[in-house]
Order: structure tokens, then sequence, then C-alpha cells
């Protein structure tokens, strides 16, 4: 029989014991994996879904605020640039393509995105397909017709022919349907294919469709303020200020620009932002610096990660060597077969290789598990696909473990050996 047969049995024996070694070496070694993971999953993720957005173009304020509100359609638009400002970045000689964006309105929490029709040619990079490709019906063609993301079409049952009304604001609860939006509804004209990205979470209509929306709303206000009392006009300076989605009438909440080169981007970067209007900003930049701040959180939980893995071999060790004890008539009944104490010393060393082997194996297979939960739920909630991926630095970390396994097993095996030499220098002294 050899000793790796042998110390199998030997585990087998205990399976109370070797369950909870072994489960609590799985467990530390999943938290471990699946920090890295995750942490690299979301910037995968976060990396797909901005490939198709070049240089975005918004209004002065936060950089991250207007990423987040464009790319990832979370967070309050800042403001709008004016359309002036617009048009001649559009005709810049230097520009290849702009693609405008105007946001400030929900259907049930799913954002309404104005914008044209070469939204549906943006690609991930020179040569690639079009990134958003449409499933079911068409693109827009005129205002008031949308087109939904897979995710807004599966979780609102609207379908091609569907008719819905907006509500002002970018959350559901943010604000409710207006008599003056219920007079002009969106009509559903397509379906996009899943992209896993948030923008399956969208709704996009043509641009046109918010400045007249909202014009007629306004109109609709300053005939209602005409024809009230003085008395009541005074106490409505809201119904004079615009609604809180801003004047979309005279400008657009952000645009992307496509210029023709790099020599180009880098002077209508410098250019932009140094006018008064709005600003420039790199999507890789800014991404660049969240995934710092991603790496940093990722560094704080793997170093607790180590230390949970550090106390569960420590608690393997003084699990394995409380054993001894219960384990002294197995010992001796090996030497009374004829087995050497050079042999138990490999028996029990190989017994603690089993255990962490088979630790290392169950948490691998754990932290897939807990990443997979991790996925879903971040792709229900902001529609960012996490990859399945082959951690290729896990290999490290679980060779790492294997070799901090073997030392326990010596340092166990050794303690054995120790143990039953007392005992045979106790027998020969009487």
């Amino acid at each position: 029989m050899s000793l790796w047969v042998m110390a199998w049995r030997q585990i087998r024996s205990r399976p109370v014991v070797t369950g909870t070694t072994i489960m609590i070496i799985a467990v530390s070694v999943a938290l471990m994996l699946s920090i890295s993971m995750a942490s690299e999953g979301i910037k995968r993720g976060i990396s797909e879904s901005s490939a198709p957005y070049g240089m975005i173009v918004g209004s002065k304020g936060s950089e991250t605020q207007l990423i987040f509100n464009t790319i990832f359609l979370l967070d309050r638009p800042l403001g709008n640039v004016p359309w002036d400002f617009y048009e001649a970045i559009k005709a810049d000689p230097r520009v290849q393509a702009v693609v405008p964006f105007a946001l400030g309105d929900n259907f049930q929490g799913y954002r309404i995105v104005g914008t044209d029709e070469r939204f549906f040619e943006m690609r991930s990079r020179p040569g690639a397909p079009p990134a958003f490709v449409i499933s079911q019906g068409r693109r827009f063609e005129r205002p008031f017709e949308a087109v939904l993301g897979a995710k807004t079409a599966q979780d609102t049952g609207l379908r091609v022919g569907d008719t819905f009304v907006s509500s002002h604001g970018t959350d559901h609860h943010e604000g409710l349907e207006s008599d003056e939006h219920r007079e002009m509804p969106y009509t559903v004209v397509g379906i996009m294919r899943p992209t896993h990205t948030p923008v399956d979470r969208g709704i996009f209509v043509h641009y046109e469709s918010y400045w007249r929306l909202h014009e007629h709303e306004s109109a609709v206000e300053h005939d209602a303020i005409r024809a009230a009392p003085s008395d009541q006009v005074a106490d409505t300076p809201h119904m004079l200020s615009g609604s809180d989605s801003g004047d979309l009438s005279h400008g657009i909440t952000a645009f992307l620009v496509h210029p023709k080169g790099y020599v180009e981007l880098m002077q209508l970067y410098q250019e932009i932002n140094a006018s008064p209007h709005a600003q420039a900003v790199l999507p890789g930049q800014v991404l660049g610096k969240i995934f710092e701040q991603i790496g940093f959180g990722a560094e704080v939980l793997g170093a607790i990660a180590w230390l949970v893995l550090a106390l569960a071999v420590i608690t393997v060790c003084l699990t394995l060597y409380q054993s001894i004890e219960v384990k002294r008539k197995d010992f001796y009944l090996m030497r009374a077969i004829g087995a050497s104490r050079l042999h138990v010393f490999f028996v029990v060393a190989l017994e603690a290789v089993w255990l962490f082997f088979l630790g290392e194996l169950f948490g691998w297979a754990l932290s897939y598990v807990v990443y997979a939960f991790l996925a879903y739920g971040i792709g229900e909630r902001l529609s960012i696909a996490m990859p399945f991926f082959f951690d290729a630095g896990a290999a490290w970390k679980l060779a790492l473990l294997l070799i901090g396994g073997l030392v326990v097993a010596v340092i166990t095996a050794f303690l054995t050996y120790r143990t039953q030499l007392d005992s045979a220098l106790r027998m020969e002294a009487s």
C-alpha cells in the first residue's frame, strides 16, 4: 500500500475533523481569490462598456460625474452645453464625427437618452462592427420614436409598437408623469441586441424629442401663469425657472467627439478645456483614476484575506498537532507491523498535504461561485458585464499556499516523530 493511500485513509477515518479543516482552508482561499478576481472583472467590464466612447464634452464640473452620467447612465447630469458651441465643434475641420447626448428624463427609472442616428454607428475600435445593433424593429427616424436597450425591454415589458410616457428627472422616484408629458408619448420602434453594458438599461430617442417636449411644457406653464390670478403667480416662482432637467431647447447635456487623428484630439482637448463653455474629458484618464481606487481597495481587502488565510493555516497546524495524541495508537500499530519512524513521518506529512490540496481545490472552485454571484448582482444593477476568465495570478497564490501547507506538514510530521522518539526512550528507560 502506497504512502499516499495510507494518508488518504487516515484523513477519511476522521470525517468531521477533516471536513472542518478543508472547509476552513477553502473559505480562506475563496475569499482571497474572489477579491482579486472581482477587482479585475470590474475593470474589464468597465473598460468594455467605455470602449465605443472617445472624448466626451460636457459642461464644467466633475469629470467623473460626466463620465458616469454619459457612459454608465448613473449620477445626475452636470448641466447643458450651448447648442452654438456644439455646432461650432461639429463644424470644425479637425472633427470626424460628433454624437450628441441629452439626458434628464426617465421611464420607470430607465434613463431616456436623446441622441441621433450616429449613435448606432459607434464602434469599439476602427474597423470593428457597430457596437449597438437593433435586434427587433428599426432605428428611430423622427422625434418621439424610441429604441429600447435589451434590459429595459425585458424589465418593462415594452414591445415594438407600444407607447409610454416619460417622467422628469433621472430616477423613477424623483418625478411623476406630468400631464404635459402624457400629451406627447413615445412609441417603441426598436429593441437593441444585448450588449452587456449600461446601454442595455437605456431608452434612446432623437434629441429633438427632448426639445419639443420641454418647449411644449414651458408653453403650457406660461399659459397657466398668465391665466392664474396675480396673487397665485407670486406663489409659483418655480414655474418661471424651468424644470429640474434644464432648458434643453437651448443645449444638450454632452456630446462625443471623434477627431481625425491624435494631434487633432490633443488640440481640441486643450482648446475646449480652455473655453468657459465646456470641458473635454478622456474616459481613459478618468477610468484610470477609478481603477487606482479600485486597486487600492482590492489591496486592502487582499491583505485582510491573506491575514485570514494565515490564521487558517495556524488553525490547521494546531488541529493536526492536537490530533497526534488521538492517533498515537495508530502510530504504534504501524510500527508493530514493521513501519519505520521515517515511514510514519511521511504518512503524517502527506495527510497535511492532502488537506491543503483539497482545501485549495474546493476554495478555487468556490471563488468562481462567489465571483458568479458578484457578476450577476453587478450585471443586474449596473448592466456592467464582469467576464469569466482564468486568473493567472491565482496560480502563484495557490502555489505559495501549498508551500505553506508543506511547511505545516513537515512541522506536524516532525512533532509526531519526536513524540514517537520520546515514547520509545521512555520504554527503553523502564
